[in-house]
């Protein structure tokens, strides 16, 4: 049975990556996760097809940092109801403000074992499904 939703994962760690989409399958099997491995190939991935449902940035990548990244995708109207998130090692208080006020939807820190990963990732999904749900755009 297809997945029903879309994430595309940005991150220059190809073990964050696998990571993540190990969790993912873990909390939810309705969510494919798509990657690229730098932030130039995140962006012509997103050109193709259809907006995904969700996508996730890492800050510090090559060529194009995740801040750069998430500023070009907030200029694009097309991805204006599809919430972004950073995920990243940074705990740095001024890296979460900026990011937030280039229009991140969420900040996570990347967490160091599996169990915290799945429970902030399923945190984070519950308050993003509530904010759709009273903005009133939620996507099929």
């Amino acid at each position: 049975m297809p997945k029903s939703k879309r994430l595309v994962y940005i991150d220059d760690d190809e073990d964050d990556i696998l990571v993540l989409a190990e969790v993912l399958s873990q909390i939810s099997n309705d969510i494919e996760c798509i990657s690229a491995v730098d932030a130039q190939d995140g962006l012509d991935l997103l050109e193709k097809g259809d907006p995904p449902h969700y996508i996730f940035l890492d800050i510090n990548m090559p060529r194009i940092s995740g801040k750069q990244c998430l500023q070009h995708i907030r200029t694009n109207p097309r991805y204006d109801h599809v919430p972004v998130v950073m995920l990243s090692t940074s705990t740095s208080d001024s890296d979460i403000k900026e990011c937030m006020a280039l229009g991140a939807t969420a900040f996570l820190v990347k967490p160091s074992d599996l169990p915290t990963f799945s429970e902030k990732l399923r945190a984070l999904f519950a308050s993003i499904h509530h904010q759709t749900m009273l903005r009133g755009t939620s996507r099929k």
